[in-house]
């Protein structure tokens, strides 16, 4: 994602981009379907972008309705959704963490504009960085106190996202659930580890997230942005188990490093001619058995250095229960 957090280290790390492959100056005035594909599924962005603008290659807009920023595929497609952080675990942990939150204005207001004027893409939504139960201010080492840091989680973001004062086009409250943040390891302070927690306490954290959102609340729904590789570990002490009625942002966090921006993934793959980084293809693998087929699969961050770049799949905004 974009925000890292000073003191912690990063989950993704910052590469320099390749160059693009497969695109073309005025991909813009191309023939081509104005959306990413098949029907129904769009390309985005988060955290800070890029957003549309007109000096981007492939694929520059000066105006609305605004295109996908640098990513072409046969085409260019119309700017689809964004996702914005507007906090994270640093608005309630006293232990020194802090962090400026990755929210690109523009980005927001042109998918905004693209989905409220267009009925392209899904809008702008936002997310939290969630901090596990070892970021805990009050952390015992208990379920209780873990499902209450997830709860108390929740209740400030759904604060913080009504305070924005912006119209949510999709109000799904996503939470970020990285590794290293809170999710694994006890923190005294910020980047001090003083142990590992035990097995089930951070999903007891998601659980109390989720609640909040599912039951006290009426204007957003939990969705869970995370890696399959972490989130799915059957060695590792995250203990995250399995979901259901949940809708996934997934990232293959390995290979979004390779930063192979272009051409843009159809149908939850991106392929390559020459390859990228080593890479012919690769698909979005989602997490906690769901499977790309599976109603709840709905956005894959298929590269995430320099810019976030994001596949959806707008046919599941209402499916997944």
């Amino acid at each position: 994602m974009g925000t890292r957090i000073v003191c912690l280290p990063a989950a993704v790390p910052v590469v320099a981009a390749m160059a693009l492959v497969g695109a073309s100056a005025d991909a813009s005035t191309r023939p081509g379907p104005l959306r990413d594909g098949p029907s129904g599924y769009w390309w985005g962005t988060d955290s800070n972008g890029p957003a549309p603008s007109g000096s981007v290659s492939p694929c520059p807009s000066s105006s609305a309705p605004w295109f996908e920023p640098n990513i072409s595929n046969n085409g260019c497609g119309r700017y689809g959704g964004y996702f914005g952080e507007i906090g994270g675990y640093w608005d309630l942990n006293n232990t020194g963490c802090s962090s400026t939150n990755a929210y690109n204005s523009t980005a927001s207001n042109d998918a905004h504009t693209n989905a409220a004027t267009y009925s392209d893409g899904i809008g702008r939504t936002p997310y939290w960085f969630g901090g596990g139960p070892g970021l805990d201010p009050n952390y015992d080492g208990t379920a209780t106190e873990a499902h209450t840091w997830g709860y108390d989680q929740a209740a400030e973001a759904a604060k913080l996202a009504s305070d924005l004062g912006v119209s949510w086009d999709f109000p799904l409250l996503w939470i970020d659930v990285e590794p290293h943040f809170g999710w694994r390891h006890v923190y005294s302070s910020c980047g001090n580890i003083v142990g590992t927690l035990a097995s089930g306490l951070a999903r007891d954290t998601f659980n109390g997230y989720w609640d909040y959102l599912e039951h006290d609340q009426t204007l957003y729904l939990p969705g869970v942005y995370s890696n399959h590789s972490f989130w799915d570990d059957p060695g590792g002490t995250s203990g995250m188990g399995t979901l259901s009625g949940t809708s996934e942002w997934t990232a293959n966090w390995a290979a979004n490093d390779n930063a192979c921006d272009n051409p843009g993934p159809y149908d939850w793959t991106q392929t390559f001619s020459p390859s990228c980084a080593g890479f012919t293809s690769y698909s979005a693998v989602f997490f906690g058995g769901i499977t790309s087929s599976n109603a709840c699969a709905f956005a894959w961050q298929w590269s995430g250095g320099p810019g976030d770049y994001d596949q959806i799949d707008a046919n599941r905004e209402d499916s997944c229960a």
